[in-house]
């Protein structure tokens, strides 16, 4: 098999034809990567990962698995016991993945900066503070509609993550704007945030983020229900920082006039909504 020791990134994700034979074969021709993509690959096995892992552990800093739908928790958990440089994980869509598999996650200085976590159906609240208790580095997190995550788990994150910067729950049933509050009291350093989906914002929760979250970039608050133009343009006024809003409307009930746009631009010119 020819070797390929210069190759420090590898994406082979979406070449769902591979076999798990072929897989493995394809990334052991460099033993340097620090970046591997291996997503959407339907028959990428658990021993087939452990094996990549083996070889790799030592460099791998970034392990993309979205999609691979035969991985289970046995291969999860493998990877943190032997991936101790490992500072992003996406497992997102792994709908086999239990809260086992992040059992092995117990140092307290773990170095894991970015986690995605999305529609891993099966993980309970529990994960959420295990991640927050061993990676206090931590900066991204995005556990979209997962529906165990409540906001115990943002009063988690709030307290114990405060370099997060980037944070997605959308559409996690169980969060409300206390949970929000919760959050924004901790972690004000964040500049990308994903709200979308919890219908019981108000311009009260709108106000708490506007006054803690001075560095703020992008905001996605969509099908949200009870806030008003008020409170939009309160938000929009303290986040200096602002360039992107999403706020898609839940129903055309529930859309803000055009003249609403209107001012918007006047105040903010160069904001994207």
């Amino acid at each position: 098999m020819d070797r390929s020791p210069n190759v420090y990134s590898l994406n082979i994700s979406c070449c769902n034809l591979l076999q798990d034979d072929q897989i493995t074969s394809l990334v052991l021709r460099s033993l340097n990567i620090q970046k591997l993509v291996l997503s959407g690959l339907n028959h990428l096995s658990d021993s087939g990962l452990k094996q990549i892992v083996d070889a790799l552990y030592k460099d791998l800093a970034v392990l993309k698995l979205d999609k691979c739908s035969k991985l289970t928790s046995d291969s999860i958990k493998y990877v943190f016991y032997k991936c101790k440089s490992l500072k992003e994980l996406s497992i997102m869509f792994c709908y086999n993945i239990t809260d086992d598999a992040f059992s092995m996650l117990d140092e307290s200085n773990y170095p894991l900066r970015c986690i995605y976590l999305g529609a891993c159906l099966q993980l309970t609240e529990s994960v959420i503070e295990r991640i927050t208790n061993f990676c206090p580095n931590l900066k991204t997190l995005s556990v979209p509609c997962m529906k165990s995550v409540s906001d115990i788990s943002l009063k988690l994150i709030g307290r114990q993550c405060p370099q997060l910067n980037h944070l997605n729950v959308a559409f996690c049933e169980k969060v409300t704007s206390l949970g929000i509050r919760h959050l924004v009291n901790g972690c004000a350093h964040i500049k990308h945030l994903d709200i979308s989906g919890i219908e019981d914002l108000t311009d009260y929760s709108l106000t708490l983020i506007g006054r803690s979250c001075f560095y703020l970039k992008c905001l996605d608050i969509s099908n949200g229900v009870y806030y008003s133009e008020d409170g939009i343009f309160d938000l929009v006024k303290k986040c200096k920082l602002l360039q992107t809003l999403k706020m898609r409307a839940k129903s055309p009930r529930h859309q803000f006039p055009p003249k609403f746009f209107t001012k918007l631009h006047e105040l903010r010119p160069h904001l994207s909504v």
